[in-house]
C-alpha cells in the first residue's frame, strides 16, 4: 500500500466519529439509560462519595470516568462533546483489536487491509453501541487496553505489562460481569508468554485492587460497599443470560442458524467446490437470510428480526470445534482471539442488553478468518458486496436512536433546555417535558424526581436530595428501609413523573405490580404516603410529606 493511499484510509478512519456525530450521534435525548452514568458523574463532580452518598450495584470506575468528562469537558455542548469521545472510544477500542490481532494472523495471506476492517468493523458495532458512556463499553474499553499493552509491549521494559495488570483490574471495575475479564487475561499471558510476565501481569491487577479497597477502608464503606455490589437476587439471571440466554428469545432460531452451518459444511467437506462457487454460494446464503429476516419482520413483527448478534458467535464456537477436531487446526494459534472473544462473551452478560454486539470486533474476524482460510471467499467483489450489506444495514439501524424516535422527527432544538445540550436535537415531548421540569425546578426548591431520569440534574444543573436517581429497586439493591428512611428526610418536594399514555408509557422505572427488578416501591411510598399538592403538570404531579 502506497504512503499516500494508506494516509487516505488512515484520514478517513479518523473522521468517522465525527461523521457519525453529524449523521446519527447529535439526535435524541432519551431519559432513562442515557442519563444514568452521567447523573451519578454529576453527584462525585459535587463532591457526593460513592456509596455513602447515593446507592450504586456495582463498581464504581465508570462513574468516577464520567466526574472526570465532566471535570474536562466545557459546559456549552458538553453532551454533543461526551457524544463524540464515546464514538472515539469505540474507534479506538476496535482499532486497537485489530492491530493486536495482526501480531497473531497473517493479513498478507488473508487479504485484509486493517483500516477498512477498522472501518467494517466500527460501522458494524456502531449499530448496537450507544452514543452515551456505559459500564459496559468502559469495562470493553478497558479491557482491550489490557490485552493489547501486553501484545504489543510484552517484550519492553517490565512497566508496560504492569499497566496492562492495572487496567484489567479496572475493567473488572466498571461491572461485576467484568470480574472474569482478569482471568481471561492471566490466562493468554500464561500460556502465551509464560509465568514470569503472568506474575508481573498479576502484580499489577493486585496492586490496583489493594488501592481500591484501601480507599473503601479508610472511608470505612467496605461493609456498604459488598452490601450494595453482591447483595442481589439477579445472579441467576446473569448466568442465564450468559448461557441459555443466546438461545432464549431467539426466534426461528434453527431456520437462521441451519443455513449458514449447512452452506459451510458443504463447501468445506465437499472438493468439488472451486472458490467462485464458493462465494456465489456464501453470497446467496446471505441474501437468503436477509430475505428471510424481512419476511419474518414484515409477517410477525420487529421482534422476531434475525439475532445474528447471538447466533454467529455460536457458529463460530460449533464450526472451530469441527476444524480442531477434524482438520487439525491448532487450538495454541489461537489464544488471543479466544481471549477477545471471551471478553465479548463477557460483555453480553447483562440484565437488560444480553447481546455481544458492544464488542462485535472479534466475531467478525472470526468469521472473516473461517470463510477465508478454509473457502477464500472474498475477492474484491466478494468485499465490496458485504461490506455495502454492512454499511446499508448500519445506516438503516442508526436511523432511530436508542428508545427515541426516528431521526426526521427529531427537530426540536434541545438547548432550550440546557447549554450543555447546545446542538443536540429532541423530539417535540421530551422538549415539552424538560421545559416543564425547568419550570418546576425554578418554582420547587429541595426536590427529587421519581422514577426514571437519572440525567435530570445533571442537565438542569441542580442537585438530586435523594440518594438513588434511577429509583427502580434493583438499582438500591432492594434496600426498602433504607430508601424509605432516606425519603422522609431527604427532600420538601417529590417530582413524580406520570405515566403519558399509550404512544409514550413511561416504562423503565415505571410502578409494576409490587415485585420485580424494574419496580419502584420508593415512587409508590410517595404516591400512597405522602400528599398531592400539584397535579395540572402534563408530565409531572408535585407530592410533599
Amino acid at each position: 500500500m502506497s504512503i499516500t493511499y494508506k494516509f487516505k484510509y488512515q484520514i478517513s478512519i479518523i473522521l468517522l466519529p465525527i461523521i457519525y456525530l453529524l449523521l446519527f450521534g447529535r439526535f435524541g435525548l432519551e431519559d432513562s439509560d442515557s442519563g444514568f452514568i452521567v447523573g451519578l458523574g454529576w453527584r462525585v463532580f459535587n463532591g457526593e462519595i460513592p456509596y455513602k452518598d447515593f446507592y450504586f450495584v456495582r463498581p464504581i470506575i465508570s462513574v468516577l470516568i464520567s466526574s472526570l468528562k465532566i471535570s474536562i469537558l466545557p459546559e456549552f455542548g458538553q453532551v454533543l462533546s461526551m457524544r463524540l469521545l464515546n464514538y472515539y472510544q469505540l474507534l479506538f477500542q476496535v482499532y486497537l483489536t485489530i492491530i493486536a490481532i495482526e501480531k497473531f494472523y497473517d493479513f498478507s495471506a488473508l487479504k485484509i487491509n486493517k483500516y477498512l476492517f477498522t472501518a467494517i468493523s466500527f460501522i458494524a458495532t456502531s449499530i448496537g453501541s450507544f452514543y452515551f458512556q456505559w459500564y459496559t463499553t468502559d469495562g470493553i474499553f478497558l479491557a482491550v487496553l489490557g490485552l493489547v499493552i501486553i501484545v504489543l509491549f510484552n517484550n519492553k521494559n517490565l512497566f508496560y505489562l504492569i499497566l496492562a495488570g492495572v487496567f484489567l483490574c479496572l475493567s473488572a471495575l466498571t461491572k461485576q460481569n467484568f470480574y472474569i475479564v482478569p482471568i481471561i487475561g492471566f490466562a493468554f499471558v500464561f500460556l502465551q508468554y509464560g509465568l514470569k510476565k503472568f506474575i508481573v501481569v498479576l502484580s499489577g491487577t493486585f496492586f490496583t485492587l489493594l488501592i481500591y479497597f484501601t480507599y473503601f477502608y479508610i472511608n470505612n464503606l467496605i461493609d456498604i460497599y459488598l452490601s450494595l455490589t453482591s447483595n442481589t437476587p439477579a445472579v441467576k439471571e446473569l448466568i442465564w443470560s450468559g448461557t441459555m440466554g443466546y438461545f432464549h428469545n431467539t426466534p426461528y432460531f434453527f431456520a437462521f442458524a441451519v443455513i449458514p452451518i449447512l452452506t459451510y459444511s458443504i463447501m468445506i467437506n465437499f472438493k468439488k467446490f472451486i472458490t467462485n462457487q464458493s462465494r456465489v454460494v456464501f453470497i446467496i446464503s446471505t441474501i437468503l437470510i436477509i430475505l428471510l429476516n424481512i419476511f419474518i419482520i414484515f409477517e410477525f413483527g420487529i421482534n422476531y428480526k434475525f439475532s445474528y448478534d447471538r447466533i454467529i458467535p455460536i457458529i463460530i464456537v460449533i464450526v472451530f470445534l469441527h476444524l480442531i477436531i477434524t482438520k487439525k487446526e491448532k487450538l495454541k494459534n489461537h489464544y488471543f482471539l479466544i481471549a477477545i472473544l471471551g471478553i465479548s462473551w463477557a460483555s453480553s452478560i447483562s440484565w437488560g442488553y444480553r447481546s455481544p454486539h458492544l464488542y462485535f470486533t472479534p466475531i467478525i474476524f472470526a468469521s472473516y478468518y473461517l470463510l477465508q482460510k478454509y473457502l477464500n471467499i472474498f475477492d474484491k467483489k466478494t468485499v465490496v458486496f458485504f461490506s455495502s450489506v454492512i454499511l446499508i444495514y448500519s445506516f438503516i439501524a442508526n436511523l432511530k436512536p436508542y428508545r427515541d424516535d426516528y431521526i426526521w422527527n427529531i427537530t426540536s432544538d434541545a438547548s432550550k433546555i440546557s447549554s450543555k445540550l447546545a446542538f443536540i436535537k429532541t423530539n417535540d415531548m421530551r422538549l415539552k417535558k424538560h421545559l416543564e421540569l425547568k419550570e418546576i425546578f425554578n418554582n420547587y426548591d429541595n426536590t427529587t424526581i421519581l422514577p426514571s431520569m437519572p440525567g435530570a440534574y445533571y442537565i438542569h444543573g441542580y442537585i438530586n436530595k435523594l440518594s438513588v436517581d434511577w429509583a427502580m429497586d434493583v438499582e438500591i439493591a432492594y434496600d426498602r428501609i433504607g430508601i424509605t428512611n432516606d425519603l422522609n428526610s431527604c427532600c420538601k418536594y417529590y417530582i413524580i413523573e406520570k405515566r403519558i399514555g399509550p404512544n409514550n408509557r413511561l416504562t423503565i422505572g415505571q410502578r409494576v405490580g409490587s415485585e420485580g427488578k424494574y419496580y419502584s416501591s420508593t415512587t409508590d411510598y410517595v404516591k400512597n404516603n405522602y400528599k398531592l399538592i400539584k397535579s395540572n403538570y402534563k408530565y409531572f404531579e408535585i407530592y410533599e410529606k
